[in-house]
């Protein structure tokens, strides 16, 4: 039975990195102290007041949560082992005959530490709360104590006692909520209780009373200050994790380069659980978006697909986590909206090898009245969509992305603007050429997930890119455009598309826990792709992060390369011992 409850209160943002790692700080809470769970949903009001749908949602499996506790249940004794502080201890006690003794108990500490097999997560559906709870644990303890009678003739002595305890029983029970700005926070009740506390002292040889005396402090008051204490530590790191979490913007400003921003907003709309007859899940949901200064609250002409309700069937991951294609498209048009979506492609862009160059040198042969004009310069390309229709004669009005599972699913990009040629000149000093209308399309293919643990990052290949051009504007007199489709599908490809290309081969971080859940490895991530939505799900283990640390420092070459199921990407995770 669980004696005394007591309530305590409880990302560094860095762009898209830290999308949903809030979902995993459950498991950060979980593997750095001891509970059980229980658990129903909680709704939240959807305080953004935009009456769209959410864009982002995540499950926690509590089935597979019970695996990782069970199998890794040696490590979590660790770190109480290593984290719990006792203070020293002073009582005066009164004893027949002898009178008052002044007892001193400091040196306090966990020797070894049994969870037992009863250790397990659990939710209940007719609450709202989540438990972990422990009973039939063992602990011994050792500590060192002196003694000093108060009254004459002050008798004194010291020693190293040994206490056991085979009867340990307790539980964290944790109430999600969120604050009025979207964050998350971790309501925390823990208790624990300690019964048939046995002592036995070590060294140096003492009369009856004083053995009695020991053995009495520590079944009525010295467990209640060791209850205590690792009731603080549990309650420490909960409060620490609620702190760090209410410091975060969950509404980040990013600054892209050329004098263009856009923001970020990934509050949480939703946390809570649900429980069915064949899983349990910890849920969390967000409306993610960017969004322009000046249209923070504007309803987009577009809305999120709807998002499955509950995790797919069967749950064997310990995550899954779904995202729209209406994050991507939001950032696409955030900065069409604010006329901020365009790219420069420079010359040292085009690698020198290609037989395309820009420079009027290079483009004679296919601009002549260009290289009459100006002999011998070189060309920069403006690439933009801006506002005002003013993209050409495209059917949609800026560029957007479209996630599908048709031919085994895939990505594709549709291509609206306009491309401005400017040959640089001296003093850093541009001169317009003309301006030609292009529509045309591209795919992202061999799409995939890779992990090192603890960032799981999105991979993929731009692919089949095509351009159609017409021209719009010409400063330079006629000329001809029929080779110039040629010349900008070069241009772009080897030059645009193979640095996006790079960028995507190195991956977009989707979910990082390299600041928050250290403790928590991710590895076997796998991805899938539906109609507007793909879903990354992944296994997972607890080590502690003393051991991870330790492990870098000390063998930062020792890498486990691993393969996914698919085998379609090198996986790897870091082998730790």
């Amino acid at each position: 039975m669980i004696k005394r409850w007591e309530t305590s209160p409880f990302l560094k943002s860095n762009l898209i990195k830290q999308i949903f790692t809030l979902l995993l700080l459950l498991c950060f809470i979980v593997f750095n102290v001891n509970a059980t769970k229980r658990v129903q949903s909680i709704k939240i009001k959807n305080y953004k007041g935009l009456g769209l749908k959410h864009s982002a949602i995540g499950f926690l499996s509590i089935d597979y949560l019970n695996k990782i506790i069970k199998q890794d249940k040696t490590n979590i004794e660790h770190f109480l082992m290593e984290q719990t502080n006792f203070p020293a201890i002073n009582i005066t006690q009164s004893v027949p005959i002898i009178g008052n003794v002044n007892v001193s108990i400091f040196n306090l500490n966990i020797q070894t530490l049994d969870l037992g097999e009863k250790i397990e997560a659990s939710l209940d559906p007719t609450s709202e709360l989540f438990f972990l709870r422990i009973s039939e644990a063992k602990l011994q303890l050792k500590t060192n104590f002196k003694y000093q009678q108060v009254s004459f003739p002050r008798l004194s002595g010291n020693g190293i006692v040994k206490v056991n305890t085979n009867s340990s029983y307790g539980g964290i029970q944790i109430q999600f909520s969120l604050t009025p700005d979207g964050k998350p926070q971790f309501i925390s009740n823990v208790g624990i209780e300690l019964y048939n506390m046995k002592i036995s002292i070590e060294e140096g040889g003492f009369e009856g009373w004083v053995f009695n005396l020991i053995e009495s402090l520590f079944s009525t008051q010295i467990n209640k200050y060791i209850q205590n204490a690792i009731i603080k530590t549990i309650d420490d790191k909960l409060e620490e994790l609620n702190n760090f979490i209410k410091q975060q913007d969950f509404k980040v400003p990013l600054d892209l380069g050329l004098n263009r921003k856009i923001n970020l907003d990934f509050r949480f709309d939703e946390i809570g659980t649900l429980a069915y007859n064949d899983y349990n899940t910890v849920v969390g949901a967000s409306l993610i978006r960017f969004y322009s200064d000046n249209q923070q609250d504007e309803k987009l002409p577009f809305d999120p697909v709807d998002l499955p309700k509950k995790p797919s069937q069967p749950f064997n991951d310990l995550i899954q986590v779904y995202f729209t294609d209406f994050i991507v498209n939001s950032f696409i048009y955030g900065l069409y909206q604010s006329n901020q979506l365009f790219t420069i492609v420079t010359p040292e862009m085009v690698p020198p090898g290609e037989m395309v160059q820009l420079n009027t040198t290079s483009l004679k042969i296919y601009l002549p009245i260009l290289y009459e004009k100006f002999p011998n310069r070189l060309v920069q390309l403006n690439v933009y969509c801006k506002t005002g229709g003013n993209c050409g004669n495209a059917t949609t009005d800026y560029p957007s992305v479209r996630v599908t599972k048709q031919n085994g699913g895939g990505v594709s990009l549709s291509i609206v603007g306009e491309l401005l040629f400017q040959v640089m000149l001296d003093g850093n000093k541009t001169q317009d050429a003309f301006i030609l209308a292009l529509e045309g399309g591209a795919s992202i293919d061999k799409i995939d997930v890779t992990t090192n643990g603890t960032v799981i990052k999105l991979i993929g290949l731009i692919d089949n890119p095509n351009i159609n051009l017409s021209l719009k504007k010409s400063f330079i007199g006629d000329f001809d455009i029929k080779n110039l489709n040629f010349i900008v599908n070069i241009i772009l490809v080897k030059g645009m598309v193979r640095q996006w290309n790079v960028l995507l081969q190195e991956g977009v971080p989707v979910i990082n826990l390299t600041d928050y859940a250290t403790n928590l490895i991710l590895d076997d991530a796998q991805v899938s792709l539906d109609e507007g939505f793909i879903k990354i799900s992944a296994t997972g283990e607890y080590k502690p992060y003393y051991y991870f640390k330790q492990m870098l420092s000390n063998n930062n070459n020792n890498v486990n390369y691993k393969k996914s199921k698919k085998g379609a990407k090198k996986i790897h995770r870091i082998k730790v011992h």
